[in-house]
């Protein structure tokens, strides 16, 4: 019982109560090439302005916000997914078995959740956004460097477009 307790606390990031980046990497390396030819896609996913939060209500306001989002995101993605916490407040989740299409809901999903939840005074009632870039898995994009940078992409295009927002990856 011991042991597994702390494998959990080595597995889950404190704060937010996700995976952490080196955990998630871990479980994707050794997961991700059992999918070949299965429909996976991956959203990063950052909040939007986070350091003027941080700033204007304080860190222990900021962590409740990164706890709310990574609740909310673990909720809408499913026991199937895996969420991590990349860093700061960059997040990633990998949904195996969906296509753009059911990836694309789940990310929109998340973000109008977590929105909604800031407007409607859940967590520490601060209202943040989130932007997501989206990949899905095909020929030439079938490994999981090549889709962790292909989201990263998005992402900053849904950075650059005016946040809030979520960006697919271009088809190679």
């Amino acid at each position: 019982r011991l042991e597994a307790e702390l494998r959990r606390l080595a597995d889950t990031d404190p704060l937010p109560g996700a995976l952490p980046r080196r955990r998630f990497l871990e479980v994707c390396a050794r997961d991700w090439p059992r999918r070949p030819g299965h429909a996976a896609c991956l959203l990063m996913l950052d909040l939007d302005h986070f350091k003027a939060i941080n700033d204007r209500h304080g860190h222990a306001a900021g962590d409740a916000v990164l706890r709310l989002f990574a609740e909310t995101a673990r909720r809408i993605a499913g026991p199937d997914a895996l969420v991590a916490r990349l860093g700061g407040e960059e997040f990633a989740a990998l949904l195996p078995g969906r296509d753009v299409a059911a990836a694309r809901r789940t990310g929109e999903e998340i973000a109008r959740r977590f929105a909604g939840a800031g407007r409607q005074g859940e967590g520490p009632g601060i209202p943040a956004t989130v932007s997501v870039g989206l990949a899905a898995a095909r020929p030439g994009l079938d490994d999981l460097s090549s889709l962790l940078s292909a989201a990263d992409r998005a992402l900053y295009r849904a950075k650059a477009g005016g946040r809030n927002r979520l960006e697919v990856a271009a088809a190679a």
